[in-house]
């Protein structure tokens, strides 16, 4: 399967739909409410093969991954998705920064990266960067 190329611009009036996976239900559920509190749609899970499949059903405008998770780790994730999609920002969440893991994420298509933990405006700030 060849990636695709988005061609859908976001409008003001349309509500980002945003792809989040991330296995620690306590950290989905607080990055959940900050991007709902953006007006964002958002997709969680806490499967990144679960993640996968929602995301290839399409319509997703942002993806935030967590890089530690069992079965499958983010940096895999973000290869994965780049795979599928060309263009959608991928932001990488991680508790275990390293020059290297962030050398890993932007090889593999992240567009950005942000260190747990982190606060909401960190949050807010990065995701609105990617999204622009």
């Amino acid at each position: 399967m060849a990636p695709r190329v988005r061609t859908h611009v976001l409008l003001p009036a349309d509500r980002p739909r945003v792809l989040c996976v991330d296995d620690e239900a306590i950290t989905l559920r607080l990055v959940t409410r900050l991007l709902e509190g953006m007006g964002m749609d958002v997709a969680p899970t806490t499967s990144p093969i679960d993640a996968l499949r929602i995301f290839d059903e399409g319509g997703v405008d942002l993806v935030v991954t967590d890089v530690r998770m069992p079965g499958m780790d983010g940096l895999a994730f973000v290869h994965a998705v780049r795979a599928r999609d060309l263009e959608v920002p991928v932001v990488v969440a991680t508790g275990y920064a390293t020059l290297e893991t962030a050398i890993r994420a932007l090889r593999e298509g992240a567009s950005g990266m942000i260190i747990k933990p982190f606060t909401g405006e960190e949050f807010v700030n990065e995701i609105r960067t990617a999204l622009d």
